[in-house]
């Protein structure tokens, strides 16, 4: 009897210890009992739960060691890399001591970081490393965690307008998802360019898919050139950002308009201002230099719109004899609506020749000159053979009652 009982307690110590066994596997995971220590990491919690640029996110970890043995002297360290860093006073290692074996669930060790993500992170998965190092065989494992980033920023797209050699008109678009704020076109100072106005452009609020138009005046501006550009905006988390964006000049338009002297006086000189682009320039207007020229009366004459090919004349109350050459410079609105000006220098000849108007066919528009003289003098040829005609009809008309 009492082997009988022996029997059944020994069955019974086994049974008991295999369903043991069995439970301490399902608890350990997936890897069971293992010998000697076993630390694994988890991250089991992030605060918020997407991540903003600029902002803090909390993670929380879980270091459990699913082996028999301890993890004597354990350390847990947190590995700082774009876009997510500690506080200048904050530790990224952290020591657990011996950490017991078999240490799961709720005998896990919980290990807490407050990280910061750099303002210029980008909306995706973004990863960060952790890692454990025991102390009593030197081994050191890394593991990767990832942590969600919700862009708060947006993009920008830069192109150029109709550049000149006088100025960069600069398309700016809103091509990412999100709004900004306050925001700034700067031309930073650079070889190769010469700055003539404002280096910074205030455009203000600019929501996702728009876009605005901002012209900078420079100089010396040549085909090839890579100009760069900032544009500095707030965020909806009101952090302040900059891009930096390169637009390459590829060509520059030759300026159309051409001055000329029609006629050179005794007290007058008249010059033609020749429209010799393809489209047509709005409120044309010409101002002659008074350094080089003594003019009498206004030096500026308002001249009107100007078709492709046109020109108009622009007559000023001075002598040819006063000087060789002067400057005539032609302000001009062009298709795109940007206002544009031309300096030309203009050789005056001696009063009395001309050098005429090269036109190729156009036709003179000026608003304040009328009709050209040639037109004058075919009108008045017209008349004369007219009455010629007419007085010849009438003579004819007396001989033929004379005969009857």
């Amino acid at each position: 009897m009492k082997a009988k009982a022996l029997v059944l307690t020994i069955f019974a110590a086994l049974m008991v210890s295999t369903v043991a066994s069995q439970g301490l596997e399902q608890d350990l995971g997936p890897s069971g009992i293992s010998d000697g220590s076993n630390v694994n990491i988890d991250l089991v919690n992030q605060d918020p739960l997407t991540a903003q640029p600029g902002e803090y996110v909390d993670l929380k970890f879980k270091i459990s060691n699913t082996g028999l043995d301890e993890a004597e002297d354990t350390n847990i360290e947190l590995v700082e890399s774009f876009p997510f860093s500690l506080d200048p006073d904050v530790s990224a290692g952290k020591n657990l001591g011996d950490v017991r074996g078999g240490s799961i669930g709720d005998e896990s060790y919980i290990v807490e970081y407050r990280v910061r993500v750099d303002e210029n992170a980008v909306e995706s998965e973004n990863e960060i490393e952790v890692g454990y190092s025991t102390g009593r065989d030197g081994f050191s494992v890394t593991e990767e965690f990832d942590i969600s980033v919700d862009d708060v920023g947006t993009d920008f797209e830069l192109s150029t307008g109709k550049v000149s050699k006088s100025s960069i008109p600069v398309n700016l678009d809103n091509i990412g998802e999100k709004s900004a704020e306050s925001v700034h076109v700067i031309l930073p100072d650079q070889e190769g360019v010469v700055k003539e106005g404002l280096s910074t452009k205030v455009v203000g609020a600019l929501s996702s898919g728009e876009n605005t138009v901002e012209e900078f005046a420079v100089s010396n501006v040549s085909v090839g050139d890579d100009i760069r550009f900032e544009v500095h905006y707030t965020d909806g988390n009101g952090v302040r950002r900059e891009l930096v964006r390169n637009i390459q000049i590829g060509t520059i338009p030759v300026t159309p308009v051409q001055v000329t002297v029609q006629t050179a006086g005794a007290t007058e000189t008249t010059f033609g201002v020749v429209n010799t682009g393809s489209t047509q320039l709005s409120s044309v207007i010409a101002e002659l230099d008074t350094e080089s020229v003594n003019v009498s009366g206004s030096n500026t004459q308002v001249l009107g719109n100007l078709n492709s090919g046109d020109y108009t004349l622009a007559t000023f109350d001075f002598t040819g004899a006063e000087a060789s050459m002067t400057d005539m410079e032609v302000t001009y609105t062009d298709s795109s609506g940007i206002r544009r000006t031309t300096v030309q220098t203009v050789e005056i000849p001696e009063p009395g020749e001309s050098t005429g108007v090269s036109n190729a066919g156009g036709s003179n528009s000026s608003d304040s000159g009328g009709n050209s003289s040639v037109t004058y003098i075919l009108i008045g040829l017209g008349g004369l053979l007219l009455m010629v005609g007419y007085i010849v009809y009438r003579r004819r008309k007396g001989k033929k009652k004379k005969s009857e």
